[in-house]
């Protein structure tokens, strides 16, 4: 069975997620939004794994990493 999860505080920017956007994104947008046992899904963006993130563990959601991005998978 596919269970496929409603997005939850999407957000578009103008230019590039840099490390303050997300700094300031994941503190107001998806933490308040989700219950505690939500996974959520990140790529492989340094940012991502920074003390940041870390507030989706404290809240109680379980982080998920995509694997790394390889030119090799898409020729």
């Amino acid at each position: 069975m596919l269970w496929v999860a409603p997005w939850i505080a999407p957000r578009v920017i103008a230019g590039v997620m840099n490390g303050p956007a997300f700094d300031t994104d994941i503190e107001t947008q998806p933490v308040p939004e989700l219950e505690p046992g939500t996974v959520a899904i990140l790529d492989s963006l340094s940012t991502h794994k920074g003390p940041r993130a870390a507030a989706l563990k404290r809240h109680g959601c379980w982080l998920s990493f995509l694997p790394p991005y390889s030119p090799d998978l898409s020729p």
